[in-house]
């Protein structure tokens, strides 16, 4: 294992941590190893794994940054905007949306519910722009059981529309789904009297 985090840790200092996919690898290891943690009921070791990880997702990042800002200056509006796009989607900001989102869980549960929140909407606006609307859903979910704990009520609120839009288009595509399943099933049962 020191083995393995040596030789990490020579391509975190090298530029090669800059690609999306070592990024996107190594904090899926860092989500793993504090899911474990959790499992095992050590929250503490869990956070530690946590903050490990999300420092090197903030590395990343700036040093992401630094490299787009050196595209913009030499790209054209179509790059800016292409450059800017691909970062929010990253699947490196989705392992860390879920990374801060597991350590408000554990916050949540030590009852520091300011910190809790703060991460919180980080994880959400990290998760909002992603293909796996789950984990959106999920932290969704949360707030909204969760109410009580919420004191940026402002905030809350906002969470509680968006959740009830996605509520709704929920329903519309079950909705949507029936629909043509019950259409597909009167063809067949008329394609068989036939």
């Amino acid at each position: 294992m020191r083995a393995l985090a040596d030789e990490t840790e020579k391509i975190i200092k090298d530029d090669a941590a800059a690609g999306p996919d070592f990024a996107e690898l190594y904090l899926t290891l860092g989500h793993n190893l504090a899911l474990a943690r959790i499992k095992s009921n050590d929250a503490e070791g869990a956070v530690k794994i946590i903050d490990s990880y999300l420092g090197f997702y903030e590395i990343y990042k700036a040093r992401k940054k630094n490299l787009n800002d050196k595209k913009r200056k030499s790209g054209d509006s179509l790059t800016n905007f292409t450059v800017v796009v691909e970062f929010s989607v990253s699947d490196a900001a989705e392992v860390a949306g879920k990374l801060y989102f597991m350590k408000a869980k554990i916050l949540f549960d030590k009852e520091e519910y300011e910190n809790a929140n703060k991460l919180i909407a980080i994880a959400f606006d990290l998760l909002k722009n992603t293909d796996h609307a789950k984990n959106f859903y999920e932290i969704l979910n949360f707030i909204v059981a969760n109410e009580d704990k919420f004191k940026d009520k402002k905030l809350f609120n906002k969470f509680r529309v968006i959740r009830e839009q996605y509520d709704e288009i929920i329903k519309s595509a079950r909705t949507e789904e029936a629909s043509d399943n019950y259409e597909n099933t009167e063809k067949s049962e008329k394609t068989e009297k036939h």
